[in-house]
């Protein structure tokens, strides 16, 4: 499965409002209106996110030679997904999403 990539679907609908295209007499002119609408229809109509999750935090013991050590972690309830607290720095929040299911960590209603 491969990650979710989260956007700003609105800021997407806006950006496509304001293309303007180079025309052949070296004018500007906005894009054909049916083309630009029929994207516009599809990305308001495209599945958003629901799920809420939470981090599961965690911790690992490895053996470092002389020493054992302690490895953190934190994996998304929904589908398991795992965070290293290496991967994020240790004192750093983990992430509001899940990179590979897309759920919501902040448990908010958007």
């Amino acid at each position: 499965m491969s990650k979710v990539r989260l956007i700003d679907a609105n800021a997407l609908a806006q950006e496509l409002l304001s293309i303007t295209y180079l025309g052949c007499d070296g004018g500007y002119y906005k894009g054909r209106a049916d083309e630009r609408d029929s994207v516009l229809q599809r990305i308001a109509a495209a599945p958003t996110v629901e799920k809420r999750g939470e981090w599961i935090q965690g911790v690992q013991h490895e053996n470092s030679g002389e020493d054992w050590d302690e490895v953190y972690y934190v994996d998304c309830d929904q589908c398991g997904y795992r965070v290293w607290h290496a991967e994020i720095g240790n004192t750093s929040p983990p992430p509001n999403y899940c990179e590979l299911c897309g759920a919501n960590m902040k448990g908010e209603q958007e």
